[in-house]
């Protein structure tokens, strides 16, 4: 009996957004990776394509009619760092961000880079000895300006939604960070919301909102509890053990939770932004462990949660 051996590379250098929809309760972006250039090769794969749909409680029809500009601002971001799990699985050159297009600034593309070199800098390129990492390139048309803040106070939702009478909206991943972030608002003495996410590589979504209803009801938390569910079928692809240059190892690391914007539940405050404007809330809240912002790597800049760090923490906010 003979082996069967995985096809050749496949030569994916391009990701592209191919559609982009919003309807009442769900955003759905439909992508592919493909060969930029095919020349010097028999082996002509075409595109692999795949989804990524996110479903929200909250009524998307009518925050596009408030702001359409806002609400795919949101996904513009919401996306970008998603596509790092694609960047990782393989070498991406270049990115085309199609239908949102227009939303591109000058801002974006700095953040964006800045993200995507700093974060996998500080831990992907170290496990994968790679020495020559760079940004994929955004080949769309930038726009000349950025866009203006948006004051986000300002905005009035058209909602069905009841105005939530918290003012404070915490990350909850159902974790021992999302537990003493939650006791301590108690503490406080402040009314606040819980924002969770199940996601495609964490399992079932039904046993996820299962295990955090569960640590609620047993902790007593008395937080406005709200949920997202995001299906991606890149981690129920088989890509990894389909084409010998799939990145078997960093696509079991995602599934087990990586620390990565892009990885389930780190790109959870840009999609947080479309509860925290349904619902009128004022401030955004997450926890994490203070040891994220000690080194993986003893006197390196090598950091597998760097993403969790008070620094990038602060930049980021400082952008939002």
């Amino acid at each position: 009996m003979t082996t069967k051996q995985r096809p050749a590379k496949l030569p994916i250098s391009r990701l592209t957004l191919e559609k982009f929809s919003i309807s009442n309760h769900q955003i759905n972006w439909f992508l592919s990776i493909c060969p930029e250039k095919q020349l010097f090769s028999n082996y002509s794969p075409g595109k692999v394509f795949f989804s990524l749909t996110r479903w929200t409680p909250e009524d998307l029809y009518l925050l596009l009619e408030t702001s359409e500009e806002l609400l795919c601002r949101i996904c513009l971001h919401i996306f970008g760092y998603e596509c790092i799990h694609y960047i990782t699985f393989n070498k991406i050159e270049t990115i085309d961000f199609g239908p949102l297009e227009k939303y591109l600034d000058p801002a974006f593309c700095l953040f964006f880079k800045k993200v995507t070199e700093s974060v996998i800098n500080s831990q992907w390129i170290y496990e994968n000895s790679v020495t020559d990492f760079v940004a994929p390139r955004i080949i769309n048309k930038i726009q000349s300006h950025n866009f203006e803040p948006l004051n986000f106070s300002e905005i009035n939702p058209k909602s069905n939604l009841a105005k939530i009478k918290d003012d404070y909206l915490s990350l909850f991943g159902s974790g021992k960070d999302s537990l003493l972030c939650c006791k301590l608002l108690e503490l406080l003495d402040v009314r606040y919301g819980m924002y969770h996410e199940s996601h495609t590589a964490y399992g079932l979504a039904l046993l996820q909102q299962k295990i955090a209803n569960q640590l609620i009801d047993n902790a007593m938390l008395t937080g406005e509890f709200h949920t997202t569910w995001c299906n991606d079928d890149f981690f129920d692809s088989p890509v990894s053990d389909l084409y010998q240059n799939g990145n078997r190892d960093h696509m079991g690391k995602l599934r087990a939770g990586g620390e990565i914007p892009g990885s389930p539940g780190s790109a959870s405050i840009f999609p947080t932004l479309i509860c925290f404007i349904s619902h009128k809330y004022k401030y955004i809240v997450s926890a994490h462990e203070r040891s994220a912002n000690i080194p993986t790597i003893e006197n390196s800049d090598v950091n597998h949660q760097y993403a969790k760090t008070v620094e990038f923490a602060d930049y980021q906010s400082s952008y939002i």
